[in-house]
């Protein structure tokens, strides 16, 4: 049977949802091997790039943009009509001009695409997955990003939305078991059609170097802004006063000017590095001994995995689905500065402890985030919604 891939966004893109689109495209034959073909994947420019380059431009400014427009509510409804509804348009023009529209089942990888190809196709659409990257907030992440439209009659438009969508797709997929609770929690009667699969990568070459701890090399991925709050890290490490610990920062923002600017006036300028947006995360991965994240919200990210895959020690916050990624493999924080402080106090004077973090960050890994066990299960849950179709039919 056939599938189809859509999504809004970039596929060269490095965040997380961007990541799981592209290793879908990516793994056209592992989806073969469980008898599932893949037509193709859907994007607003059906991009296909060279992604061997070490580093991806800046994109400072367009944060700077995003943010005085995220100041005022039409500032803001013009920035979500730009970001989400015109790119989730042009997913689904690229999908009727392109596509010969075989597929037995379609994968949206967001909520605005999937509404959009719903609103144009109405009776006559095909069966359909949705996946959602959240935390089983649909909305949090946008009321975080554009405080502005919270208004009784935007909020009410976006409630509609997910209603809408909700009742017309196949299945929900959320990216972790947490997720997946949070949602039904507000939309008890999507339960049957709801579930999760973790997000999958894929496995290393050379698996085995042994990790050094004779001092503290953190390292935390990630975009620089309000939600993954890097902030909390530098005050922890000004708390700290300990000039051994050393930090880098990859990624790009709105907030990388402010950061900066409390790295220089706190006297952290020796620890502390700006990589900025990169695409070797693995080369750094691998320089550094412990993975840091202090984000306020999260779906489960594909950051953590990768710094699992390498091996690091993982200091997060119990936020989203990040507590079933941190079993014996690292320590749970809460997203303040406090928290964050007292955990890196912890492993910075019993570093024999971080051995075993080690050691435990790959072998969970190895058991529940490679990308064969993601395909696998999307491939069931695709044919699990196939043959549903096929029933339907038959009894009709």
């Amino acid at each position: 049977m056939k599938i189809s891939v859509m999504y809004m966004g970039n596929i060269n893109a490095l965040n997380g949802a961007s990541k799981v689109v592209k290793s879908f495209f990516d793994n056209e034959k592992e989806f073969g091997s469980n008898d599932i073909e893949m037509e193709n994947v859907y994007t607003p420019t059906m991009e296909k790039v060279n992604f061997r380059t070490n580093k991806s431009p800046s994109n400072s400014y367009k944060s700077i943009i995003k943010k005085a427009l995220a100041k005022t509510m039409m500032g803001s409804i013009v920035s979500i009509y730009l970001q989400y509804f015109r790119n989730g348009r042009r997913s689904i023009k690229n999908y009727i001009n392109h596509s010969n529209k075989t597929e037995d089942v379609l994968i949206f990888h967001d909520i605005f695409s999937c509404y959009i190809y719903y609103k144009k196709f109405n009776k006559n659409a095909k069966k359909s997955i949705l996946v959602l990257h959240t935390n089983g907030d649909t909305w949090k992440m946008i009321y975080e990003y554009f405080p502005s439209i919270k208004k009784p009659f935007f909020m009410k438009k976006l409630i509609e939305i997910e209603e809408f969508v909700c009742e017309k797709t196949n299945k929900i997929v959320f990216v972790s078991e947490t997720s997946m609770e949070n949602f039904i929690e507000r939309k008890s009667k999507y339960k049957n059609k709801t579930t999760y699969i973790y997000n999958g990568i894929e496995k290393l070459g050379n698996t085995n170097t042994i990790k050094k701890f004779d001092n503290l090399e953190l390292i935390t991925v990630g975009t620089l802004n309000s939600r993954k709050a890097q902030g909390l890290i530098l005050e922890a490490l000004k708390r700290i006063n300990d000039k051994t610990i050393k930090l880098s920062i990859v990624g790009d923002g709105e907030k990388r000017e402010e950061l900066l600017s409390y790295v220089k006036e706190n006297n952290l300028i020796d620890q502390v590095q700006f990589l900025g947006s990169r695409g070797d995360v693995v080369n750094l991965l691998n320089r550094h001994n412990v993975f840091i994240m202090s984000s306020k919200d999260e779906g489960l990210p594909i950051s953590i995995i990768e710094a699992m895959r390498c091996k690091l020690p993982i200091i997060a916050t119990d936020v989203g689905g990040i507590k079933e990624l941190i079993q014996e493999n690292g320590i749970l924080v809460k997203p303040n500065v406090e928290s964050i402080t007292s955990a890196l106090e912890q492993i910075n004077k019993n570093k024999e402890i971080l051995s075993s973090f080690s050691e435990s960050s790959y072998s969970i890994f190895q058991s529940k985030f490679e990308v064969n066990k993601m395909v696998e299960s999307y491939s069931n849950l695709v044919k699990e919604v196939y043959y549903e179709e096929y029933i339907e039919r038959k009894v009709l």
